[in-house]
């Protein structure tokens, strides 16, 4: 543009396309990733309201129905009077198509396609007229990138191949063809196969749960999909840039830089049939009810006539009815003869292994999802579809149905036990899948960095460059969101982001031989030997990498497991926690060749959510004495060695811990050197030989703390990470190494 001034403009234009199978065999679902809410759905937009209980009801409910088929999706439609009116719009069923070039909906496509993608570039430099003519510059830009990992077709080959494979089982039954049965099929008498009944039996039958491009039952409650976001959009990144170059000298300069890419519409997933127990309040307090012993009037409703106590213990039977157990502490109460006991569905969540251990940790995602999935039924319901998943949910829908409850007649415990009709998607979105991945544009990135640097050129034999950055890497999860509906919540420093980081390396022609300090009047062959000496040093160091105190889920207490980088949050309980957590190495082990980073400053000890659990309930049984509630929290170690103040413990369910989501791990430094001397032969001939020596002070490189006995509370104290040992031979260490080289050059 000017003498100081360089411009440069450009515009990139970049087309995204769906993939597809050739031939008409592309699978998507009707809707895209709205088709994976089903029928339960109520908004323009599911994926607002998904975690809320909803209101979908069927027709031919219980044994005795004659609606053709049973359980069938359809609107308006009056079963029973008792019963609710059938909301199921079959429009909206989760259904399967073939979609793109060659099938029956050739305008129709996996992804969308994505034609708006501009991506401007633009660069300056300017060399400033003032400070000295020619010694500051400068430079700056932006730039807008489009792509992404999730627009490849192997990353998606998987999604539009989904019919036929894994949506549908082709089953060979030689039963179903009576002719070629061997021996004989009931009384028709049949003959071995032979080859030339192969035209019979290819292809081979397609099973449930759906034929190739057809319908998946509504309470199939298994079938996987994935399927994108009707808006999806390519990913793209913003690039900023901005430095100003400064000649101190000569041979001497200073760069400051400015550096920022920010990920925008980047690519997440989020399953969404996860459960609502967090959103479903009348769920959620039966669930605090029953772990804190009590029996909560749900669960009675909804596991009437139902036996769920397990194979353990004696005294139960079905909910709702009186069962001899005469030393049980509430025999002969609530309605029941002496030496009887009124059945809790409460009780019999206690006392199943399936939920007693997640009950007692908390864990109610877990609890919810185990009883999304029981299939326990009464007697009676055999007639119902076979492949019916989520039948415990269905019980009470299916009891009235039947006769066995009438809200008109007077409650009793032998033949009318009170019961509920409940809605298929009370508990998860889509009672038609089992895992529904929802893809989206649900992810983000932010890195933000502050560069300096200082070059010394080659000076009298010495040449210097040295580096610092501050740099922050922030960003949203691509997955296992602590809030699906709150995702940016999860707003946090990335696992590998570096926040200190500073390299310097130079290299220097040692002081001696001819024209030097040392032996500068030379000749000869001293000065052969003594000339072109050089050495180079490597110096490295920066700050850890953000970790955090995870358990297994966010969302309730799992118990202290692992250091690593994740969205839990537990609780501090101690104001100075963050204090407590600087370490220091100590060679405290054998030897003293190993140590450890926290001392024994630290130990387990049982958590004082877990007294939640202690209390008999009426079948005489104790989540706490039964040794359910295994959550561990992390007190200060006295000198005695027992368990002093908590320092962190498990949230309570549903709530999300005030630890920070993370903070800097174990920073490290490194120092290497090497020494080289060149050989001139003759005029086009040398030889070089080098000494190349990596970590020449030995310096342990520490590994990241590893809580490697946070599972029990009998160890001695928390070993969070070993150092490894000065010869550098345990994992994490770069041990001191010597390397030679030997160089020939014409």
């Amino acid at each position: 543009m000017t003498r100081r001034l360089t411009l440069n403009l450009g515009l990139r234009y970049e087309y995204f396309g769906t993939p597809y199978l050739d031939g008409g065999y592309t699978t998507s679902i009707a809707d895209q990733g709205y088709g994976l809410f089903g029928a339960g759905r109520t908004t323009a937009n599911p994926l607002d309201t998904f975690l809320s209980p909803g209101n979908l009801f069927l027709t031919g409910y219980g044994a005795n129905s004659t609606s053709t088929p049973k359980l069938a999706c359809a609107n308006g439609v009056i079963q029973s009077t008792l019963l609710p009116v059938s909301t199921c719009d079959p429009g909206k069923l989760t259904t399967i198509q073939f979609v793109g070039p060659g099938s029956d909906h050739p305008d129709q496509s996996v992804i969308p396609n994505d034609k708006n993608n501009f991506g401007p570039a633009i660069g300056f430099s300017w060399q400033l007229p003032w400070f000295g003519e020619g010694k500051t510059t400068v430079r700056g830009g932006f730039q807008a990138t489009y792509g992404g990992s999730g627009r490849n077709a192997g990353g998606t080959e998987t999604i539009i191949g989904n019919v036929p494979g894994n949506i549908s089982t082709a089953t060979l039954a030689v039963s179903d063809f009576p002719q070629l049965a061997f021996p004989q099929v009931g009384n028709t008498p049949g003959r071995a196969l032979q080859l030339a009944d192969l035209p019979l039996l290819v292809p081979v039958k397609p099973t449930s749960p759906a034929v190739p491009g057809g319908q998946i039952p509504v309470y199939n409650g298994v079938t996987s999909l994935t399927a994108y976001d009707p808006g999806y959009r390519t990913p793209y990144s913003e690039n900023f840039t901005m430095s100003v170059t400064r000649s101190l000298k000569r041979n001497m300069t200073l760069d400051v830089r400015y550096v920022g890419v920010i990920g925008r519409k980047l690519q997440g997933t989020m399953n969404i049939n996860t459960t609502d127990v967090y959103y479903n309040k009348e769920f959620f307090d039966a669930l605090t009810v029953t772990r804190s012993g009590g029996d909560a009037p749900l669960f009675d409703q909804m596991f009437a006539g139902l036996d769920l106590h397990g194979t353990v213990g004696t005294g139960y039977g079905a909910v709702g009815t009186c069962v001899s157990n005469p030393s049980s502490p509430a025999a002969g109460t609530e309605g029941c003869p002496a030496g009887q006991v009124l059945q809790h569905g409460s009780a019999q969540l206690r006392r199943n292994t399936t939920f007693s251990n997640n009950l007692a940790l908390g864990n109610f995602d877990g609890v919810a999802a185990s009883i999304q999935g029981l299939n326990t039924v009464q007697s009676g319901l055999s007639a119902q579809p076979a492949g019916v998943a989520g039948r415990v949910l269905r019980n009470g829908c299916d009891r009235i149905a039947d006769g066995k409850y009438n809200p008109a007649l007077a409650a009793n415990t032998t033949t009318n036990i009170p019961t509920r009709c409940f809605p298929e998607n009370y508990i998860i979105a889509n009672p038609q899948l089992g895992t529904a991945t929802y893809t989206g544009n649900i992810s983000g990135s932010n890195y933000q960095s502050l560069q300096i640097q200082y070059t010394v050129r080659l000076v009298q034999g010495i040449n210097v460059q040295s580096t610092y950055a501050w740099a922050k890497t922030m960003g949203l999860p691509t997955a296992g969101h602590t809030d699906p509906l709150d995702r940016n919540a999860d707003y946090a420093e990335a696992y590998l982001s570096v926040k200190h980081d500073f390299h310097t390396n130079g290299t220097f022609e040692l002081p001696i031989g001819p024209n030097k300090l040392l032996l500068g009047n030379s000749s000869g062959w001293l000065a052969r030997l003594t000339e072109k000496w050089q050495t180079s040093v490597i110096y490295n160091a920066f700050s850890g990498n953000p970790r955090t105190i995870i358990g297994a889920r966010t969302r309730y207490a799992a118990g202290l497991q692992t250091l690593n980088m994740g969205q839990s949050r537990l609780n501090i309980v101690s104001p100075d926690f963050d204090q407590q957590m600087n370490g220091h190495a100590e060679w405290n082990g054998p030897n003293h060749n190993t140590g450890t980073y926290y001392g024994d400053q630290f130990i387990l000890t049982p958590d004082p959510q877990c007294a939640i659990t202690n209390h008999t309930d009426t079948m005489g049984f104790n989540l706490f004495n039964n040794g359910n509630c295994t959550l561990q929290a992390l007190a200060q170690r006295n000198a005695d060695g027992t368990a002093g103040p908590i320092l962190l413990q498990n949230t309570a369910p549903g709530q999300v811990g005030n630890m920070p989501l993370s903070w800097h791990s174990i920073g490290k430094w490194r120092l290497d050197m090497n020494i080289g001397k060149t050989f001139r032969i003759s005029e086009s001939k040398s030889i070089a030989v080098r000494v190349d020596a990596t970590n020449v002070l030995n310096h342990p490189d520490l590994s990241d703390p590893q809580p490697q006995t946070f599972q029990s509370v009998n160890t001695p104290g928390i070993v969070f990470g070993r150092i490894p040992d000065k010869g550098g031979s345990l994992t994490g260490s770069t041990p001191r190494t010597l390397q030679g080289q030997l160089r020939f050059s014409f």
